[in-house]
């Protein structure tokens, strides 16, 4: 039992709990209720004894009770459902209390709701916070707790001779928020998240929770940009933060259980052994803590620089248009840049009507026609001087201008270079010729040797055919005689 049997409230802890306290388990009642018991004694009794006087813990039971189903026709739900904790505030007046810590376990998903200043002083603001390290769509329903624990707090504020208003916490008085707060990344870490948000909260929360920051809080994709604003934030914590206080968990379970052992039995020395080996762990663990914790300080201060970036260049372009706007104003008052229509008083008779869409300024001088400058060069034509051989002809044209005619006339270094080039194409010209010339006579002489071989073959073939037909001829026509038999 924690912290002793004689303890109110003690809670019953076995080895068979560590299971649950493995990586990949989800923790069960009573290793949630153990470090719900531990917090208030170690950590909020001993560093924070002021804040624990303010603060009300149920335990994990306490919602699974009030939110069981009824079926009793003899009295309502809301009654019934009170009737079955009443008891276990006793002796504590919880609208004393600042806050209220409420863990909510329900379809094998833990989430914490926090009751805000039930009892609400001056510049307090009675508020519900439901925390729940999954999405709506995968986490608890927050309407739907709310409106069970506004009901069960109407009937105990009843019970209690506070007041007779049926409806003392109502969604309008007593609204409520879903923070959003560090997600879980895989799904059986819920346990260990309420218990992170409860030890945050009551370490960290401040000395009062004005209903502005929990709006702010409420907001989707809300991150921290202030030092020291991260509380209720999506980077209130890291996700290493939360296998540290699993590692924490286990030690401090293995820690208490050994310690109700006697110094003869054998299993003790076997959870020393474990416990000195999650300590090592748990110091790895805080390293890399600390680590998540300096990255995610960095991506914080880089925000903040890109938030002021952002306001000094909106504060820039402000004075921009601000500047912009004084210099039309003095160029409007300036009558040195002032532009204006020219107001003619000649008569109508004498006045040029002016083209559509063509205005005239004062003191311009812009629609009078300018007189168009006649060329005074000649104009330089390049003729070419070189003999007539498809690139042009050797004399110029009977109708060229006396322009022409003397520039056709002038030798120039480029009408020799066209002239010694068409020279070289006449002579390249001329080879090819002589090579085609020479080709085809040696081609025709290869054909009348063909042609001759080829009558001198036939010829041959031809009397040596004729020949053995005159043999045969000659022949005795008779075969017999010629038989040697």
């Amino acid at each position: 039992m924690y912290p002793d049997e004689n303890a109110k409230g003690a809670v019953q802890i076995t080895l068979g709990d560590l299971e649950n306290l493995k990586d990949g388990a989800m923790l069960n009642d009573q290793c949630v209720d153990f470090f719900l018991k531990y917090v208030q004694i170690e950590t909020m009794g001993k560093q924070f004894p002021d804040v624990l006087h303010t603060v009300h813990i149920f335990n994990s039971f306490f919602y699974q009770k009030l939110a069981q189903r009824h079926d009793d026709d003899t009295m309502d739900a809301s009654t019934a459902a009170h009737s079955r904790v009443k008891g276990w505030t006793k002796g504590v007046d919880i609208f004393s209390k600042e806050f209220l810590l409420i863990p909510v376990h329900s379809n094998l998903h833990w989430s914490l709701v926090i009751v805000c200043y039930p009892d609400a002083k001056e510049k307090q603001h009675p508020m519900i916070l439901h925390l729940d390290s999954l999405t709506r769509g995968g986490g608890h329903n927050s309407e739907l707790v709310s409106r069970i624990i506004r009901r069960y707090l109407n009937k105990e504020w009843r019970a209690r001779g506070k007041g007779e208003e049926e409806e003392m916490f109502s969604p309008k008085s007593m609204p409520a928020y879903r923070v959003n707060v560090p997600r879980q990344q895989n799904g059986c870490d819920c346990g260990v998240f309420i218990l992170a948000f409860v030890e945050k909260f009551l370490t960290e929360k401040p000395a009062l929770l004005e209903k502005s920051q929990v709006i702010l809080a409420a907001q989707k994709r809300t991150f921290a940009t202030n030092d020291g604003d991260g509380f209720l934030r999506k980077d209130w914590f890291p996700n290493e933060a939360v296998e540290e206080l699993r590692t924490k968990l286990t030690a401090l379970v293995i820690d208490h259980i050994a310690s109700t052992l006697g110094d003869d039995d054998l299993s003790k020395i076997s959870l020393t052994e474990a416990y000195n080996s999650y300590i090592k762990e748990l110091d790895y663990r805080h390293f890399l803590t600390r680590k998540a914790e300096t990255k995610a300080e960095k991506d914080r201060l880089r925000r903040v620089e890109a938030k002021e970036e952002e306001r000094r260049r909106k504060e820039a372009h402000t004075v921009d248009e601000e500047t912009a706007d004084e210099t039309e104003k003095d160029d409007e008052k300036d009558k040195d840049f002032e532009i204006g229509l020219v107001k003619d008083t000649a008569p109508a008779a004498q006045i040029a009507r002016p083209k559509r869409n063509q205005t005239t300024f004062a003191g311009s001088n812009w629609l009078q026609a300018k007189p168009k400058e006649r060329a005074t060069e000649e104009p330089k034509v390049k003729v070419f001087t070189g003999a007539s051989h498809r690139l042009g002809r050797a004399d110029p044209p009977k109708s060229a201008p006396h322009t022409i005619q003397s520039l056709w006339s002038t030798p120039s270094p480029l009408a020799a270079n066209k002239a010694m080039l068409l020279e070289r194409h006449n002579r390249s010209q001329q080879r090819v010729n002589e090579e085609r010339l020479e080709i085809q006579e040696k081609t025709r002489q290869h054909i009348a040797e063909v042609k001759v071989n080829s009558e001198n073959k036939h010829s041959s073939g031809t009397s040596t055919l004729l020949s053995r037909l005159e043999d045969i001829r000659r022949r005795p026509k008779n075969r017999e005689s010629d038989s040697p038999f």
